[in-house]
């Protein structure tokens, strides 16, 4: 992975949520120059309902694969992702854990009983 510094150019309007509570966010577009001295625009893959997460103008550290500068990411936003991908994680955790606990400490149907 290489780094540059970007500039946030512009927002585009985006749509997140599923079909039945759509709300409207907005993603940044951002302009940065790669190693090879191409000048790249992408638009960054984090949505913000409301606003987005950088204004224009703003300057951001840039992260891409050195031979595909095409998939280029804002550096904070893959710390969004790695931070939501953790607590998602913690809590299918503790899911687990207390399904587990559920079942284990639940009462045992009596097996069999015999009429003699």
């Amino acid at each position: 992975m290489q780094t540059a510094q970007g500039r946030v150019v512009g927002h585009q309007d985006a749509v997140v949520g599923p079909s039945t509570r759509r709300a409207f966010g907005q993603q940044s577009i951002v302009e940065f120059v790669a190693s090879d001295g191409r000048s790249l625009r992408f638009t960054d893959d984090v949505v913000r309902q409301l606003q987005a997460v950088h204004d224009v103008g703003e300057k951001v550290t840039v992260r891409y694969p050195a031979n595909d500068p095409s998939k280029a990411e804002i550096s904070s936003s893959s710390m969004v992702k790695v931070f939501i991908g953790a607590v998602l994680l913690l809590f299918s955790g503790i899911g687990l854990v207390l399904g587990w606990l559920l079942l284990r400490l639940s009462p045992k149907a009596p097996t069999g009983t015999s009429t003699a």
